[in-house]
């Protein structure tokens, strides 16, 4: 299957947070009906760009920034 047509399944830890004046989006999400490993994304909805991106798993997951 194409990654294009597959469906994605969002953590209900996902949503948009602020303190303090800023504001993020966070993504937590992972192809549905699957055991990958989550996938985390962080947008600073005052830049819009990405603060954190990484992939979530068994504690040896990796983040970039």
């Amino acid at each position: 299957m194409n990654d294009d047509d597959r469906d994605f399944e969002h953590s209900p830890l996902s949503g948009t947070f602020s303190r303090d004046g800023e504001s993020v989006d966070v993504e937590i999400y992972r192809y549905a009906d699957t055991q990958d490993p989550w996938r985390l994304v962080v947008i600073d909805l005052n830049s819009g760009g990405c603060e954190l991106c990484g992939t979530l798993g068994d504690g040896g997951g990796q983040a970039a920034r």
